[in-house]
């Protein structure tokens, strides 16, 4: 791997073994400008040591990610020879993946190079490059990566939600016990302007906690 990205504080770095591959279980953080005449640079790893090292044996992390993610790309881009007409493809569309259909031989494009004819569920047929295609099992199991990921938000919203009301209950709840309690001691909390001098700071507290959450409490008393 080559290390394109300049280190500076920061910056997640991995060190680099002998081979020059990141150590993907020695990761750390440059807490110091490189030094112009040792080129050596500090790097506090995960476990807490801190150590100087030298900058030609740190690969920058940002740099690792995209190198995964070429080899990932190359690995999963098609060769000719999978795509026969008749076999079922995918695309990534945005936030969607479509379902398609290979409907002719591949073949060169003036700019593009090879392209491959599919027809795509919406009835369209459009030359497009091999790179971009998924084979059937490959797009079956990214809609399921990504039904299992659109379920755990559901459930985390869920959640969330729940504790939410809950909370609300809770408030509502405390709020009738204060009025029924003030009202059997010939008290209000609120008067005909607003809050009553016994109970203003209170309210006013009550009030400014409305408003964070997003009610517009100025109106209430109009």
């Amino acid at each position: 791997m080559s290390d394109q990205v300049r280190l500076t504080g920061g910056t997640f770095v991995y060190l680099r073994d002998k081979s020059g591959n990141p150590v993907m279980t020695r990761r750390g953080k440059i807490v110091s400008a490189i030094n112009p005449f040792t080129q050596a640079i500090s790097v506090e790893w995960e476990d807490g040591v801190t150590q100087q090292i030298t900058v030609r044996s740190l690969i920058a992390e940002v740099q690792v990610k995209k190198e995964i993610q070429a080899k990932k790309d190359e690995e999963k881009a098609m060769n000719m020879k999978d795509l026969a007409p008749g076999t079922v493809v995918y695309r990534a569309d945005g936030d969607d993946l479509v379902k398609g259909t290979v409907v002719g031989p591949a073949a060169p494009h003036p700019t593009h190079g090879e392209m491959v004819a599919v027809e795509w569920e919406n009835g369209s047929i459009i030359k497009t490059a091999p790179k971009l295609l998924m084979l059937e099992k490959d797009g079956l199991a990214e809609l399921a990566r990504r039904d299992a990921e659109a379920a755990k938000l559901e459930e985390e919203f869920a959640t969330v939600e729940a504790e939410v009301h809950n909370k609300m209950r809770q408030a509502g709840k405390l709020i009738k016990e204060a009025a029924e309690i003030a009202e059997k001691a010939g008290l209000h909390l609120l008067g005909e302007y607003g809050a009553t001098e016994e109970f203003s700071d209170a309210v006013d507290e009550l009030e400014s906690a409305m408003e964070k959450a997003g009610w517009r409490t100025s109106s209430w008393y109009c």
